[in-house]
């Protein structure tokens, strides 16, 4: 159902998704695996953050490979990505 959703999101851009409910919650590879998978679908995302209650992991794209940086609670680096545009 995502997939489809996200076919049509030609010029989403940063995408953030609240994983404190799955089971098991994604972690490292498996988040990196995700990530992968959407930016498949949807070429255009340069950033993906996964939140686990107040902790948020980004995946940022480089133009050749997602990075990772994890955080607990605020970062302004997160945080500008939503008031910056």
């Amino acid at each position: 159902m995502i997939h489809d959703a996200l076919w049509a999101m030609h010029h989403l851009r940063d995408l953030e998704l609240d994983v404190t409910r799955w089971s098991p919650v994604p972690t490292g590879l498996l988040q990196r695996m995700l990530t992968t998978e959407l930016h498949i679908f949807c070429p255009s995302i340069e950033h993906i953050i996964f939140r686990t209650g107040t902790n948020r992991t980004l995946w940022y794209f480089d133009g050749n490979e997602w990075n990772i940086h994890s955080e607990n609670g605020q970062h302004q680096l997160i945080d500008r990505l939503w008031t910056g545009r």
